[in-house]
């Protein structure tokens, strides 16, 4: 009987028709020889296609779709009315969610009773940040907190190169940390970095003259330099006098007009030279590159979370004339945001702030494009170090 019952079994499982079993009858339940073994690999197939079409959507949420759909519409809040192809992450973040203090402004070259002169002669640097003139091939390059030009005719002569050593000529000097030239289109601009004023590093713009670095030298300029930092080092206030004459002497000045940046008698205020176009009194710009128009620039703003790490996003601020006969007010946090941080997958708007991993290094490619770097090894939201050559990835971007 048992052999019986799983012969009919049997032929049940291979698809035979249902078997008849005696009212009564004892019976064993038996599966045949192979069957098990067939079925695992339909199962192990099965989970693997799973597991892949799980690991595809991850990667397209997580990589393909912000290429495709985070395009540099993700302005501020005061740039709501902006239209979005995509739910910014960026969109319920304002700059006052940090700092968690109120930030006391300073005046970096003044609020300090100490000695500021610093003398030193070196041929070579490292971490040099330069760039050239567009018409005379003037090169501008930072060195330590100052702004230096070498001019063309120094390097570069009319039967080939000079040979020899060029001592380069001081354009931006002083206590202020100055970095970051970048020559406007027509180079008639110079746009820098600077935490001059405020304490904190700002976008700042001045005018190039026509006869390149000689006119920019600020040696010839140096008037009571060692009688008025003496006053300052014995804790004496600056007067508005002495005040001109430094920054004419740092070179965001000329003697006869003034930064407006500073507040001087309207006597004196005749036009501006040196320029602040950004007002941040916590977060800090760096990197300001010219739009084709030379009317804006982009530059990478740096985020603070409860890591003191910055996070870099894509700004865009304009630049006003210079010269123009009035002073500019800028607004605190004035600017449009147009690349913002990217959220890993599971974290909220909420969170944004804690975000740890940005974009910077923003260059303009064409009137509607940008291009920049990013750190690609990050993806859960913090930093980490020692990552390779590798990390980082440049990405490009279209707007209109």
């Amino acid at each position: 009987m048992a052999s019986e019952v799983q012969m009919v079994l049997s032929d049940k499982l291979e698809g035979g028709p249902p078997p008849t079993i005696a009212k009564g009858a004892e019976t064993y339940y038996t599966t045949p020889y192979g069957y098990g073994q067939r079925a695992r690999p339909h199962r192990l197939l099965t989970v693997v296609k799973l597991v892949t079409c799980a690991c595809l959507a991850s990667w397209v949420c997580r990589f393909a779709l912000p290429r495709i759909f985070t395009l540099p519409f993700s302005s501020n809040l005061k740039h709501s009315g902006t239209i979005r192809l995509y739910d910014d992450p960026a969109s319920e973040f304002a700059d006052d969610d940090f700092p968690l203090r109120e930030h006391e402004p300073w005046d970096i070259s003044t609020d300090f009773p100490y000695p500021r002169t610093l003398s030193y002669q070196v041929t070579e640097g490292t971490w040099l940040r330069l760039d050239v003139h567009p018409m005379s091939g003037d090169i501008v390059f930072d060195m330590a907190g100052d702004v230096y030009c070498l001019p063309a005719d120094s390097y570069m002569g009319a039967s080939g190169p000079v040979e020899g050593i060029t001592e380069a000529v001081p354009v931006l000097t002083g206590v202020p940390y100055d970095a970051d030239p970048r020559f406007s289109p027509t180079g008639d601009r110079l746009a820098f970095k600077s935490d001059a004023g405020l304490g904190i590093d700002n976008l700042w713009v001045m005018p190039w003259a026509a006869d390149g670095c000689t006119a920019m030298d600020v040696r010839a300029r140096a008037n009571s330099q060692k009688m008025d930092e003496e006053l300052l080092v014995q804790g004496v206030k600056e007067t508005e006098e002495r005040k001109l004459r430094r920054l004419t002497r740092e070179g965001r000045a000329d003697g006869q007009c003034h930064s407006i940046l500073y507040i001087v008698p309207p006597s004196v205020l005749i036009e501006s030279v040196a320029q602040r176009i950004t007002n941040e009194t916590y977060n800090w710009v760096s990197d300001p590159r010219w739009h084709p128009s030379g009317d804006k620039v982009i530059a990478t703003k740096w985020y603070f979370s409860s890591r003191s790490l910055g996070a870099g996003e894509g700004w865009e601020f304009p630049v006003p004339a210079l010269n123009a006969g009035s002073p500019v007010q800028v607004e605190v946090g004035a600017g449009k945001r147009l690349v913002s941080k990217r959220l890993p997958m599971g974290w909220t708007k909420e969170d944004y702030v804690e975000q740890q991993i940005g974009h910077e290094q923003f260059i303009w490619a064409g009137d509607d494009a940008l291009i920049y770097s990013g750190n690609v090894k990050d993806v859960d939201g913090s930093y980490t170090h020692s990552k390779g050559a590798l990390a980082s990835a440049i990405s490009s971007v279209q707007y209109s």
